[in-house]
């Protein structure tokens, strides 16, 4: 067993997302929803109105790896050795026996504050993600080539 500490019933789905760049993960998004195939656009219907689920999701955002349980978080970050890729996000649940199935583990996974704006709540940790990403592009290409907008200038 994991140990985690995510609540799941019998009717729904939940699909948790982390990015990950140099060992360092950042939580994106908890979707939750009545069908197994739980994308963005599904979050608009099923949990804007929902308290309890948005409340859900901020648990998964404030603390990730309590959430999914040490054994699971331990199995994402071997994944990451192995990818070896400086910046990737991973779409993944957890099965009935608290075992993490990835669905999707993506070099070009999209991030954007689309979803903040529905839910402000994410916006501290889309504002991390983006920076993770502006300092993998600033770690990588030589000094002085790539002076990056600070993030906080990137939500309208």
């Amino acid at each position: 067993m994991a140990n985690s500490t995510h609540h799941k019933t019998d009717n729904d789905t939940q699909t948790w997302g982390v990015l990950g760049s140099y060992g360092e993960f950042y939580p994106v998004v908890c979707h939750i929803d009545i069908v197994w195939n739980v994308h963005g656009g599904n979050r608009k219907e099923v949990m804007r109105d929902n308290d309890e689920l948005k409340a859900e999701e901020q648990r998964f955002l404030k603390d990730w790896k309590c959430y999914v349980g040490a054994s699971n978080a331990n199995r994402l970050e071997k994944i990451a050795e192995i990818a070896s890729m400086e910046f990737f996000g991973v779409d993944f649940t957890i099965d009935e026996n608290e075992e993490l199935f990835i669905y999707e583990l993506n070099a070009s996974m999209r991030h954007s504050f689309d979803h903040a704006k529905a839910f402000p709540y994410k916006l501290p940790y889309d504002l991390e993600v983006s920076q993770a990403f502006s300092d993998m592009i600033a770690r990588r290409l030589p000094p002085g080539v790539f002076r990056a907008t600070p993030v906080k200038n990137l939500v309208r």
